[in-house]
């Protein structure tokens, strides 16, 4: 059958039909709108007495959230009112220095409660978004920012000011405005250009006098340099000093934006949208940061060139060399150099915060190509101002920015802060006076979510010690380095401390079981009661395939954790099996908890119930495993992945009578891209599979995720090469179904377009495409979903089956 594109939606006649009356599971079940399973709660917050939890619940057929409340002693949720709504206090925001007053944004505007009388008044309503309160030292005044501006507010008066006036210009009398030759002689020779500087002079003057003496006046303001801008402002606590991060306007460039055609449109012609460039295209600004003095006035400039590494070249023995042999002396001097001499590499600098006495700012400095990570803190008052770093985390492949987490201690000068060093994600705490640091955990799990108690002597952490794939809520002493576990629900969790610390809620799961909260007496040796249980009886009352965790060695030795759904019917024939790909591969599915790829589990009792094994495998690249996990796929997108996929299917048929000539394989986006790879470069391993929203070629995808692992195309064409499906396309041998949304900004329609421009030139045949219009990167139509997923079913049904339909 000659390749085509496929252009039709839900079809009868094509597929025929694949549900089953009774009580076994349908895909048109599976696949409707997510509601009827049960909205679970969502974005929980404590009360400020810790005795209730407030959260969000979608509503049924809408995208609009109510808010909900319950009783952590014995009530049951209870929907609010729009007004209660409102005026409910969740305990978020910041208190005053001895906790009488309280200021904390709700729906975008600004609120302060007194704490003696519960009284709570709205200091803003506004279209605009305020967000980050805090109060400055022990003043009436607050900070917040509104709409990324920074200003102060005096609860007294309810003026509203900002902090300082920044101007992005160079200063008038500064040595960028020096005149040339020509400049001064112009001036000179024309009456009428001394008078206009004259009168620009006398009006800077007065203006500068004025804001001096006047109680209206806004201040001097501060010249950063004409050709920067502003990336972010923080604000000490006792208002003394601001932190200004900024970047050369001209430094910092997004490459050609792609564009992406709107098909179905209101008024039937056709549009074209404006989407992401691809990766390399642009170029990323060397951030710095500057401590304006706002007593003194004064701009100081904080000098990051020294940092340790700073000016290696991490890719220099991976980068292409020029290949014109002319110069070679130039060439000898440039291998000979001193590395000390080489220009540093450019900066991100985040994570910027005061430590409560404003006495010192910590921030943290990663180099553009994601190599390099320092933690660093900078003394504010007296003469030197250098940093001093607290900690420098060197990776050959990337930094792992999302583990990459610090913070200040309590009231102290330590710093906490979480770090892949060892190999895993663990907490350590560092002197600011010293610059020591102490391992606080070790071991091999990981470590997140890490959160200083109030008094500054513990500090709880989320982790999977106890098992990949079971999360538990843990603290460990800061002195004694102690650690004790503080619950024991099993399966996935994510935890919110209560003010008092004495409680702490879980938003728990399991395999089969939809997130519901959970509250957890920390005092009371890890007592828990459920609070909420809004999964439908619909849901509830299915018998699903609950998958066993299994773990599956490798040719290395290594060993892949992996959900296993196996059939309920013993048979002595062999069977079919199917390979399921998570996305994103930074991601972990073989957890204990719900799944975010709820529909395909869903999919998977459907498929076990015909008689299919499932395998579902946390390949590496995946995350809960540590660095070297993580990271093996550097350079090489789809190479360790496949030997995992391999050793899977291998242990399938040892293990339970699998027959290798009947599994196929599936997934969506990076589970797409493996797809393809598995059967262009290993057309033995899979009889057929399908792919969904694939990325076919690395370098049509986003900068920021495809140059952590691959470098950028020119710096590293070789790993493109090797990590991109449509360079292994002439392997292609067994039945192909690709599925892709046409408004798929995110890994976009192109790559599936290119690819089967490859496959007709290459003649390849058994091969479908099945597009969806209206469709994003995740599908959002029910209608899309039940037509992708009988495709695919259908796939596998012709396939792999016994009798196939």
């Amino acid at each position: 059958m000659r390749a085509f594109f496929l252009l039709v939606f839900t079809c009868s006649l094509l597929y025929g039909d694949f549900s089953v009356a009774g009580d076994r599971i349908t895909l048109e079940q599976i696949m409707a709108d997510p509601d009827w399973i049960g909205g679970s709660p969502e974005r929980p917050m404590w009360s400020v007495d810790s005795s209730r939890i407030f959260f969000q619940r979608k509503q049924n057929g809408r995208q609009e959230r109510d808010w909900w409340v319950v009783d952590i002693a014995n009530g049951a949720p209870q929907k609010l009112s729009l007004h209660d709504a409102l005026s409910a206090t969740p305990a978020k925001g910041d208190y005053d220095h001895d906790r009488r007053k309280r200021i904390y944004t709700f729906a975008g505007d600004l609120f302060v409660q007194d704490m003696d009388s519960g009284n709570i008044r709205q200091l803003t309503r506004t279209e605009a978004h305020e967000s980050l309160p805090a109060f400055l030292g022990d003043t009436a005044q607050v900070q917040f920012s509104r709409n990324g501006s920074l200003l102060i507010r005096d609860l007294t008066t309810g003026l509203e000011s900002e902090p300082a006036i920044i101007h992005f210009d160079d200063k008038p009398d500064s040595d960028r405005k020096k005149k040339g030759f020509v400049d001064r002689k112009e001036i000179e020779l024309f009456d009428y250009l001394q008078l206009k500087k004259r009168q620009a002079d006398e009006a800077r003057d007065a203006t500068k006098k004025t804001s001096q003496t006047s109680p209206f006046g806004v201040g001097e303001p501060f010249y950063l340099g004409k050709k920067n801008r502003s990336v972010r402002q923080t604000l000490s606590p006792d208002g003394n000093w601001l932190a200004v991060v900024t970047v050369p306007n001209d430094s910092r460039k997004t490459g050609r934006a792609d564009k992406m055609p709107i098909w179905v449109t209101a008024d039937a012609y056709a549009e074209s949208q404006e989407v992401r460039s691809l990766v390399g295209t642009g170029s990323e600004g060397a951030e710095v940061v500057s401590l304006l003095d706002l007593g003194n006035h004064k701009v100081i400039e904080i000098d990051l060139t020294s940092l340790t590494g700073i000016t290696s070249d991490p890719l220099k023995s991976i980068r292409p060399q020029d290949k014109d042999e002319s110069d070679d002396e130039a060439k000898t001097a440039e291998d000979t150099s001193d590395p000390d001499q080489l220009k540093p590499r450019g900066l991100s600098i985040t994570s910027v915060k005061f430590s409560n006495d404003s006495k010192h700012v910590l921030f943290q400095c990663f180099s553009t190509d994601n190599k390099d990570r320092w933690v660093c803190v900078v003394a504010c008052g007296g003469k030197k101002h250098e940093p001093k770093v607290l900690h420098h985390e060197q990776n050959t492949a990337w930094i792992n920015r999302r583990m990459a987490t610090v913070d200040w201690v309590g009231q102290s000068h330590q710093v906490c802060y979480v770090s892949e060093a060892s190999g895993y994600a663990h907490l350590y705490v560092a002197n600011e006076q010293d610059c020591q640091s102490r391992q606080i955990t070790s071991g091999s799990y990981e470590v997140s979510s890490v959160q200083v108690s109030e008094d500054g002597l513990r500090i709880f952490f989320r982790s999977n010690q106890t098992h990949p794939g079971i999360y538990e809520l843990s603290v460990a002493d800061i002195k004694t380095r102690q650690i004790k576990k503080l619950t024991s629900l099993g399966g996935m969790n994510d935890f919110l401390i209560s003010p008092d610390e004495r409680w702490a809620v879980a938003t728990h799961s399991e395999l089969n079981k939809p997130p519901q909260l959970v509250v957890v007496d920390l005092h009371g040796e890890g007592s828990s009661r459920q609070l909420t249980n809004f999964t439908s009886r619909a849901f509830q009352s299915v018998n699903w395939t609950v998958p066993r965790i299994v773990q599956i060695p490798t040719r290395e030795g290594r060993t892949v954790y992996s959900r296993l759904y196996l059939p309920e019917e013993p048979t002595d024939e062999p069977r079919p099996a199917i390979v399921f790909v998570h996305g994103a591969g930074y991601l972990q599915n073989a957890h204990q908890g719900w799944s975010y790829y709820f529909r395909e589990f869903m999919f998977h009792s459907l498929l076990t119930q015909r008689g299919y094994v499932v395998l579902d495998m946390d390949y590496r690249a995946s995350a809960g495993y540590g660095r070297d996990w993580r990271t093996a796929i550097y350079r090489q997108m789809g190479t360790p992945e496949l030997e995992d996929l391999e050793d899977g299917v291998t242990w399938l048929s040892q293990e339970h009578n699998v027959d290798r000539k009947r599994v196929g394989v599936y997934g969506g986006s990076y589970g797409g891209f493996m797809t393809l790879m598995a059967l262009f470069r290993k057309p033995r391993l899979f009889a057929c599979g399908a792919a969904l929203r694939p990325v076919t070629d690395w370098a049509h995808y986003n900068h920021g995720y495809t140059s952590n692992i691959l470098n950028t195309p020119d710096e590293d064409p070789l790993a493109y090469e090797k990590s991109s499906p449509i360079y292994f396309a002439e392997g292609l041998q067994h039945p192909l179904l690709i599925c892709h949304g046409m408004l798929d900004d995110n890994v976009f329609f192109k790559d599936t377009v290119r690819l089967v421009q490859r496959l007709i030139e290459l003649e390849k045949q058994d091969w479908n495409v099945a597009v969806y219009p209206v469709e994003p990167h995740g599908f959002r139509q029910p209608s899309s979903w039940l037509d992708e997923y009988r495709r695919i079913l259908k796939l596998f049904e012709t396939h792999l089956s016994d009798s196939p339909k």
